[in-house]
């Protein structure tokens, strides 16, 4: 059941930017008349479409590794109280100028 939840939010995310081409392709695929150019048509488009979610999940291990390792830790922390020490001098310079 929670797969089938995936997929259903997965489909309602993705269809304002696939139905487009997906008519686009069918208009033309009908044409054209040629029922073996058409479906080679869609299933290269199909290939192409769950290329991304296929290589997002084939990436997961890695990113979970990367994010667990203490090297991005530690960048994680500085860059933090880097990002803070900008804000508050941008801030600061802002304040002076306008104020």
């Amino acid at each position: 059941m929670g797969a089938f939840l995936l997929g259903l939010l997965t489909g309602t995310v993705s269809s304002p930017c696939a139905t487009p081409v997906l008519a686009v392709i069918l208009a033309y695929v009908s044409t054209q008349g040629d029922m073996v150019y058409g479906g080679s048509l869609l299933f290269v488009y199909a290939l192409g479409h769950c290329a991304l979610i296929f290589i997002a999940g084939l990436s997961i291990g890695l990113t979970e590794s990367i994010i667990s390792s203490r090297g991005a830790k530690n960048f994680s922390l500085y860059a933090k109280k880097f990002s803070g020490a900008l804000l508050v001098v941008v801030g600061m310079y802002f304040g002076i100028i306008y104020f």
